[in-house]
């Protein structure tokens, strides 16, 4: 009986030292993840602020155009 409950103990300290074990790298992943996300959201803001910087570029210019030169920029655009 005493080797059983000695089996026992080394089982649960070996189970204990492989519960930290996996909750330390479970951490690390959630962390990696948290970041990765943080990093394509920083990303796709990024490229959103130049589309919009390129769209109010593109509005003013056009903005900007007399009749004639919008008729001829947009001729393109328009069926015939």
């Amino acid at each position: 009986m005493t080797f059983l409950a000695s089996l026992w103990r080394r089982a649960s300290g070996l189970g204990a030292v492989l519960g930290a074990g996996l909750a330390i790298v479970f951490a690390a992943w959630l962390k990696g993840r948290q970041d990765g996300k943080a990093a394509i959201k920083l990303e796709q803001e990024e490229r959103r602020a130049e589309a919009r910087e390129v769209r109010k570029g593109i509005d003013d210019e056009v903005d900007g155009l007399g009749h004639a030169d919008l008729d001829h920029r947009m001729a393109r655009w328009l069926r015939r």
